[in-house]
């Protein structure tokens, strides 16, 4: 159990919807967000494949996961963490209606969940995913943990287990989810070798009272703790901590009782930042064999081996949150800190693994002491570089929520000029926050130019297909830059205009449109584009642009195929055919091939209704 060699899942397999289900509603939570691996995770949820490089590199694959299950997607993220791309997209402005930025009045919002509902295809039976994280929806290379359950309509109320996340979503969106919420009231979840009775969802919210649901270690402690109180086996995975909160936790170990063991494993630098000012007690069992041990990750697991020209080098460290306190597994969200406990928005949850010796079974699996192992023990006096004061960047950082605040009491308004292209103002009744020594910009992500930070700001000049609501934030202060990516809702009222756009500008060409009808009316388009090379387009673009009768023949036969079998793969045809058409913006040889799928989804509609 937890053996980091075996016990390892792609991220896609939590996504993937059961066989013969569909993707019909999700909801995720993140802290931090990065949009190039959020269009990373649409694809398995689309397209039911593996979030393999080809799908996701494709442009076709892409296109039309987004377009599918754009309407069946909500990511809410803290809106100060989210990751300005390093490179654009033409996919970026369609993910704008998805994203819901969440401003915490203290504390970050910081859960990990997917809650995913599935419908089967040939009825109206549903199916439920919850499934919990310690894992951003961010590129990342560090070691997490996950919990997936699946889940059914209770027969008896007093089965159900999923009230405590329908709580969490009347909390999140009362308005948007309320149906959603309700409907997990009565959903039982259940998980692979867990006792279901003992499974409970913990989020910790300011207006939640399941706090208290958390075990003494995790949620505060006592001057005087009863010996009856105390725990004799302790676990805490923690990649950030406080000495606060490490003290709490320790000083409810019981170290006398038989097989007693206590494990803290964290990150080398935070472990040396915790006891810098304290040394970690000495607890020994009856055998006098020492049974609190400190573990963090090795250098080599940690750096592992960097090319020179390895450009997207991360390190690997501890990311994971996870508890044992006894019997009782806690997995989720919360670091071991006081901001974790106490300010933060969370999501725990708390599970009881069937069998005996579970505990150990996950200090087995872990092989923190085995010769080969990716661990080492921590040393006091291991050599670790401390900053006793706060880097420029860290300084920075520090700002960006005030500002975020502001920026979300803006009003924001768009105008769209004789030439067709936009602007958006910018306005509050209020000064903007002191920032002494500080320069900050805003720019909108279509716009040419950036602005300082002021009460009226104006973009100009925004094409239509660049319309979003995304914008980037600069913080610098002579000696630091820090960036992020700011979601203030400015493009609904213009979302139809700006997805004809983007379609006008993606399928620029027949070839590109061909590309596109061949996929989205395939038996299996993650087959599909797996039998392709890794971008259709650039296959398009090698042969003529040029819509002809013979070209007609094979798309015709297929397009037929998916009327009469999958009648909803025709309306995802038919949102981009009217897009096209609409769009202000031609393109040579579009024209053939526009009336052709025209002609076929009439044709389709009148038989319809025979």
């Amino acid at each position: 159990m937890f053996d980091p060699e075996k016990e390892r899942i792609n991220y896609s397999s939590i996504l993937r919807p059961p066989a013969g289900f569909e993707l019909d509603l999700a909801v995720a939570a993140t802290y931090s967000l990065d949009l190039p691996t959020l269009i990373s995770a649409l694809v398995p949820l689309a397209l039911g494949g593996e979030m393999s490089g080809v799908c996701r590199d494709n442009p076709v694959s892409v296109f039309f996961a987004i377009r599918k299950i754009i309407d069946k997607v909500l990511i809410f993220c803290d809106s100060s963490a989210v990751k300005l791309p390093e490179k654009d997209s033409p996919f970026f402005p369609l993910l704008d209606r998805m994203i819901y930025p969440v401003f915490p009045e203290s504390g970050a919002f910081h859960p990990k969940m997917w809650l995913l509902r599935f419908k089967d295809k040939k009825s109206t039976t549903l199916s439920y995913r919850a499934a919990l994280l310690s894992r951003n929806l961010a590129f990342d290379r560090s070691w997490d943990m996950c919990v997936s359950f699946e889940g059914t309509s209770a027969a008896e109320s007093e089965r159900a287990n999923g009230k405590e996340l329908g709580d969490f979503l009347r909390w999140l969106a009362p308005k948007k989810l309320a149906g959603f919420a309700a409907e997990l009231d009565s959903v039982r979840f259940t998980g692979k070798n867990l006792d279901d009775d003992e499974t409970l969802f913990i989020p910790l919210y300011p207006a939640s009272k399941a706090r208290e649901k958390l075990p003494a270690p995790l949620k505060g402690g006592k001057e005087k703790i009863a010996e009856g109180e105390k725990f004799s086996r302790l676990l805490a995975i923690s990649p950030f901590l406080t000495p606060e909160a490490v003290k709490v936790f320790t000083s409810y170990f019981k170290p006398d009782k038989d097989y007693s063991k206590m494990v803290l494993v964290s990150r080398k630098n935070e472990l040396a930042k915790t006891f810098n000012g304290f040394a970690p007690p000495e607890f020994h069992g009856k055998d006098g064999k020492k049974n609190f041990e400190i573990y963090h990750l090795c250098d080599d697991a940690v750096h592992g081996v960097q090319s020179d020209d390895d450009e997207f080098y991360l390190p690997s460290d501890i990311h994971a949150k996870f508890y044992v306190v006894q019997h009782d597994f806690y997995l989720g969200s919360m670091n071991l800190t006081e901001n974790g406990k106490f300010h933060n928005t969370e999501l725990m949850v708390k599970i009881r693994p069937r069998g005996d010796a579970v505990f150990f079974s996950v200090i087995d699996g872990l092989k923190l002491e085995d010769e080969q192992s990716c661990f080492e023990t921590f040393n006091l006096h291991t050599e670790v570089e401390l900053s006793g004061d706060e880097q420029p960047e860290d300084v920075l950082k520090n700002f960006f929520r005030p500002v975020a605040n502001y920026l979300n009491r803006c009003k924001t308004s768009v105008e769209k000029g004789t030439d067709g292209r936009f602007s958006v103002t910018l306005a509050s009744s209020e000064p903007p926050p002191d920032l002494p020594g500080i320069r900050c910009e805003l720019r909108h992500l279509g716009a040419a130019e950036a602005v300082p930070l002021s009460e009226k700001m104006r973009f100009s000049a925004i094409a239509p297909e660049k319309l979003s609501d995304f914008y980037a934030l600069t913080l610098s202060n002579g000696t630091a830059e820090v960036k992020r990516m700011m979601i203030l809702k400015t493009a609904a009222d213009f979302a139809s205009e700006r997805d004809c756009a983007v379609s006008a500008k993606i399928f620029d060409s027949a070839g590109k449109l061909l590309a596109f009808l061949e996929f989205a009316s395939a038996p299996d388009q993650a087959v599909f584009a797996l039998r392709q090379k890794t971008d259709i387009f650039s296959c398009a673009e090698a042969g003529s642009n040029r819509f002809s009768a013979e070209k007609s023949a094979g798309i015709y036969e297929q397009l037929l195929r998916a009327a009469a079998l999958e009648p909803d793969k025709l309306s995802d045809l038919r949102k981009v055919i009217g897009e096209l058409k609409n769009s202000p913006v031609k393109h040579d040889g579009l024209d053939e091939l526009l009336q052709f799928c025209g002609n076929f989804l009439d044709t389709v509609k009148m038989w319809k209704k025979l």
